[in-house]
């Protein structure tokens, strides 16, 4: 091993303790991501949720749900800023994979964070990944949005689904949510044509936010 690797390894290790015990959160953390250069921060970033590491997963047979895509840090940092998230949110990831994305929200802006996730060792993976950092604010459900959805006020969608799949998953989106002021962000997923959702701006091109509509 390099010593660059070893020094590379101590840090995270180091890191990684720091986030456990409470003292590398929300501003620290963030620091810590936004000096990695762009290029190199998702790798980071998921080398130090140990999320890096390849998974068996059994193949999908429907081609209406899409496979696992981790999204880009620098996608979270923006939702994260422009909703904004704050410790007082529950926050939704549908399709939420190894759970990079609700691990991050959680560590940077306190919210609670929920994933919803059909593939059993994804799920599986997560929940372990998280419970070794004590992330006591984070969790994760085994289950197919089409069905049901967890309750929250900020929901995050990195195109999970498409074609009739994702009309059943609006459908219950918006019969979860109806009556409640929530947040619907999608990453490369334009939901402009569901009625019930009013789009807002977003600084980062690949994010989209919307509003329920009252």
């Amino acid at each position: 091993m390099s010593a660059s690797r070893r020094h590379s390894d101590r840090e995270l290790g180091a890191l990684r303790e720091a986030i456990r015990d409470g003292s590398s959160r929300g501003h620290a953390l963030l620091a810590e991501i936004e000096r990695r250069d762009e290029d190199k921060r998702d790798g980071w970033v998921e080398a130090l949720l140990g999320i890096d590491a390849p998974i068996e997963r059994a193949a999908i047979a429907d081609r209406e749900l899409i496979g696992y895509q981790p999204s880009g840090v620098g996608a979270v940092l923006a939702l994260i800023r422009d909703v904004p998230i704050g410790a007082g949110d529950v926050f939704v990831d549908i399709g939420s994979g190894l759970g990079k994305v609700t691990m991050l929200v959680h560590l940077l802006s306190g919210a609670r964070a929920l994933g919803l996730e059909r593939d059993a060792a994804l799920v599986a993976r997560a929940r372990e990944r998280a419970k070794a950092f004590a992330l006591a604010g984070v969790s994760y459900v085994h289950g197919d949005a089409r069905d049901s959805l967890p309750e929250g006020n900020v929901y995050f969608m990195y195109a999970p689904v498409t074609g009739s799949a994702l009309e059943r998953v609006m459908a219950r989106l918006e019969a979860t949510t109806r009556g409640h002021t929530v947040t619907v962000c999608t990453l490369g997923l334009d939901l402009a044509r569901f009625r019930w959702l009013s789009e807002r701006r977003s600084d980062d091109l690949f994010v989209s936010i919307y509003d329920r509509r009252s």
